[in-house]
């Protein structure tokens, strides 16, 4: 793949890890809220969004690396 494409979905992923974060804080609070009143739901929900995130940051992390391997391969040539 070429830099451009790569870089358009890190944006891409960029813009995933923003709205991942706003609903981690979102169901967080839910669960705040509902404390003591059968979380369970809320909790399991709450997992599910970090699950997510871990996952699209593991992706971003690799999307990173193979920025940097075309950047030093460019410099090769």
């Amino acid at each position: 793949m070429d830099q451009a494409v790569l870089e358009d979905f890190l944006a891409q992923i960029d813009r995933q890890i923003a709205e991942g974060q706003e609903m981690i804080a979102k169901q967080r609070a839910v669960v705040a809220n509902v404390a003591g009143r059968g979380t369970r739901v809320a909790k399991e929900l709450l997992k599910q969004f970090e699950s997510v995130q871990a996952l699209i940051l593991a992706d971003r992390d690799h999307l990173l690396k193979a920025l940097a391997d075309l950047d030093d391969h460019q410099g090769e040539v």
